[in-house]
């Protein structure tokens, strides 16, 4: 293998200063006349240093410019002008009927024509020519990359279809050495991850490594970037409490990694299957003098093979970088990004959706009403169809839900991993919500076979090991009498039924209510356990694909939508492979004695370097721990990041009042019906009966 002839190119993006002799450029109007069609000459300047495979571009919405399509972008070419270095041109004919909406981007292409976006301007609307918009040719102007109306605003792009993202994370003392000498506190561990090239299929599959051969060589600066095969991208950024969570080239020697570090490195590559990874491995004196470089201890290569499913961990030998036997081991974690099946996504589409507001700070129901309570003669269930449009008439401004799969993969709204079952139905309904599901002989006996038995004696069976139609056999209650029984409901009749078909919640509710939709997926503690004893048996990369493609398909094109998720590799995949909709990461609860084995959700540190490094579009955090770090809300202001509080406490209108005077933009929270003199339901709880 040879290592590609980029991995080691400094990318050094900062924000362009504006010239203020060379303004971006103001058309003049006509009022009197409209050109049918004119020659436009776009210019704009960028100041960052590109790949060998990247080039500026240009998409509008019209056929000239692509029609916002990305494979169909004009690029832009690179004018030779020393006065004025890092302006990018291209004349098109444009036709004049109606106002043109265009944008600049960062693209990557290879020889075989496929394009991905790797940085684009993002605010919302994009750049506007209007109909009746002259240019005057003769002054010297241009547009500035990233800077509209004073306001810079650039985004990272998704991986599209002809490309795939890898990250790789170190975490928790991921190095665990033989000697002394290596163990000592006293020097820092550097990591440099490169992507490799395989020359041929047998060169990963025989093990001999003396094949697998690279080549630091240089491009020349003149040599079509088109010409190159195929393209791979490397950035690394430090999530930790020392690091800032920027993605940024890696130095000569890579990246600091102390005990308490998380460093990602996120790699965009275009030839999944022909591609290795060397890690290399630095030591440096902690009080080491500037002119003193690190020593090149020890390296491994991760091989395409190794990578088995869409996430997973490594445990790997340290090869001595001089003699090549093992000097220690490393541990680390991959995920794999891959593109969602059958979808082109277009540059007029932007994450920034704003919500519409009718408070300063957005009111949204935790599941619509909260957790399932007694209103009255019947429970207001949480995650209904009813609790949601309770909420929405007690003035919600948006409605939070969690949605997860059935067996046969349809997407349900539903909090719990797990059905808790007894045998009998002795619970008291005032304090349980208590559901008969009607199985057949044969159903009962297949799910059996999935069913649990916890240490406490309670018996749980996995949401996911039944279907649709089975969940949909469900009977509740309707009354507290004592004399009570179960009641079958017709699923038109009655909005009170659990797992509703998110499919469904979108089809029925107001069009224009914004939701947050949560991805439900189980995490993992530090003791290997997992959350509510339910391991996932799908691949991840499935199972985000099913449910955007139930809303790409059902949301409509005016329904604000935000996806987030206690998972941090769910919220990498959905970021990645679409550009509608934004994403926040939720972090762990302050009131989980629990430790996670993935630290990113730990800290308010560690989830805002997160957000920051992937764009994300925010946070959501437990009130408590945002009125006791309050001064985070500014650091969230200056990054851009959206910040949510959630957890049983804003409950209390003192706390949302608290929360309201700090500045953050939603609270989640609980009977925002105003019932508050009524306890929760402990826990649903099923009961399964045969059906005749």
């Amino acid at each position: 293998m040879h290592r590609w002839f980029f991995a080691d190119e400094e990318i050094i993006r900062k924000e362009p200063t504006p010239i203020p002799t060379l303004a971006s450029p103001t058309p003049t109007t006509s009022l009197s006349s409209v050109i049918s069609e004119s020659l436009w000459k776009f210019t704009v300047k960028y100041d960052g240093k590109l790949c060998y495979n990247e080039i500026v571009a240009l998409s509008g919405s019209i056929e000239a410019l692509g029609s916002w399509q990305l494979q169909q972008c004009v690029l832009l070419t690179l004018l030779e002008d020393l006065n004025c270095p890092g302006l990018w041109t291209a004349s098109i004919s444009l036709p004049r009927k109606d106002d043109i909406r265009y944008r600049y981007l960062i693209c990557a292409h290879n020889g075989r024509g496929h394009r991905i976006v790797r940085f684009w301007e993002a605010h919302k609307g994009g750049r506007v020519i209007r109909r009746e918009d002259e240019q005057e040719h003769e002054a010297m102007s241009f547009d500035v990359f990233g800077m509209q109306n004073g306001i810079y605003q650039i985004e990272r792009g998704w991986i599209g279809l002809h490309a795939v993202g890898v990250q790789f994370k170190l975490h928790g003392n991921p190095f665990h050495m033989k000697t002394h000498e290596l163990k000592d506190a006293t020097y820092l561990y550097c990591v440099k991850l490169s992507p490799m090239k395989i020359k041929t299929r047998s060169d990963c599959g025989n093990g001999k490594m003396s094949r697998l051969v690279y080549s630091d060589s240089k491009v020349q600066q003149k040599e079509d970037p088109s010409s190159r095969a195929s393209f791979a991208f490397c950035e690394v950024a430090s999530m930790g409490p020392k690091g800032n969570g920027e993605f940024r080239s890696q130095s000569k020697y890579g990246t600091p990694c102390d005990p308490q570090e998380i460093l990602m490195f996120h790699l965009t590559l275009d030839d999944l299957p022909n591609t290795a990874y060397l890690i290399e491995l630095y030591t440096i004196p902690q009080k080491a003098a500037e002119d003193i470089p690190p020593y090149h201890i020890g390296y491994q290569y991760v091989l395409p093979q190794y990578l088995h499913g869409a996430e997973g961990n490594l445990h790997m030998t340290i090869l001595c970088a001089t003699k090549h036997r093992p000097i220690g081991a490393l541990s680390l974690d991959y995920l794999l990004i891959k593109p969602l099946p059958g979808y082109e996504f277009l540059l007029n589409d932007s994450q920034q959706r704003e919500c519409k507001r009718q408070h300063q700070v957005l009111d949204i129901g935790h599941r619509g009403c909260g957790k399932s309570f007694w209103c009255k003669d019947n429970i207001l269930r949480e995650n209904t169809l009813h609790s949601f449009q309770k909420a929405v008439e007690h003035g919600a401004d948006m409605i939070e839900f969690d949605v997860q799969l059935t067996q046969d993969r349809v997407p349900i709204v539903y909090h719990d991993f797990q059905l808790y079952i007894v045998n009998k139905d002795e619970l008291s309904k005032k304090e349980y919500d208590v559901m008969k599901l009607f199985l057949h002989k044969k159903e009962i006996s297949v799910v059996n076979s999935y069913v649990k038995v916890l240490k406490s004696g309670v018996k749980v069976l996995p949401v996911n090991k039944l279907s649709l139609q089975q969940l949909q056999q469900v009977e509740v209650y309707h009354n507290p009498k004592e004399n009570q029984r179960f009641k079958a409901c017709l699923e038109d009749k009655n909005l009170s039924l659990p797992f509703p078909m998110l499919k469904e919640i979108l089809k029925k509710m107001p069009p224009t209510l914004p939701f947050l939709v949560e991805i439900k997926w189980p995490q993992r503690f530090t003791n290997k356990e997992w959350e509510e004893h339910f391991k996932p048996d799908m691949d991840k990369n499935e199972f985000v694909d099913t449910i955007l493609q139930e809303v790409f398909t059902n949301a409509g094109d005016s329904r604000p939508i935000i996806f987030s998720s206690f998972d941090a590799n769910i919220c990498s995949l959905i970021r990645f492979k679409q550009n509608r909709y934004p994403v926040v990461f939720i972090c762990h609860s302050t009131d989980s004695d629990a430790a996670y084995l993935d630290p990113l959700g730990d800290t308010l540190v560690n989830a805002t370097n997160f957000v920051t490094a992937l764009q994300l579009w925010g946070i959501v955090a437990d009130a408590d721990a945002i009125l006791k770090s309050a001064r985070y809300v500014v650091d969230m202001r200056n990054r851009n990041i959206r910040f949510f509080a959630s957890g049983s406490s804003t409950r209390d209108e003192k706390i949302r009042r608290s929360l309201k005077a700090i500045g953050v933009d939603g609270i989640i929270f609980d009977r925002i019906n105003h019932v508050l003199n009524v306890d929760d339901l402990k826990q649903n709880i099923f009961v399964i009966d045969v059906r005749e």
